[in-house]
């Protein structure tokens, strides 16, 4: 059982620890991937709301993700994961 929960804690940390967010020239880039790395670029001039959803987990943390709502039809929501002290 306990080989289980450190798995599962493992795995949970890892799906964080591969995102970088960087904010550049009016630009939000994500980069994401432990071995092969992908990045994505954001306009940050179509993000229109903010949201924090803080599930308990994360709180007991300090931690949170933020929902930033864009007017991009491509990509309406764009989630920033696992953000220390939002």
């Amino acid at each position: 059982m306990f080989f289980i929960s450190c798995t599962i804690t493992a795995l949970a940390w890892m799906s964080v620890e591969s995102h970088r967010y960087t904010i550049s020239g009016g630009k939000l880039l994500e980069e994401r991937g432990m071995f092969s790395k992908r990045t994505e670029s954001y306009e940050l001039a179509e993000v229109y709301n903010l949201a924090l959803r803080e599930p308990f987990l994360l709180r007991l943390c300090e931690s949170g993700n933020i929902l930033l709502h864009t007017h991009n039809p491509a990509c309406r929501v764009i989630t920033l994961k696992g953000m220390t002290r939002p």
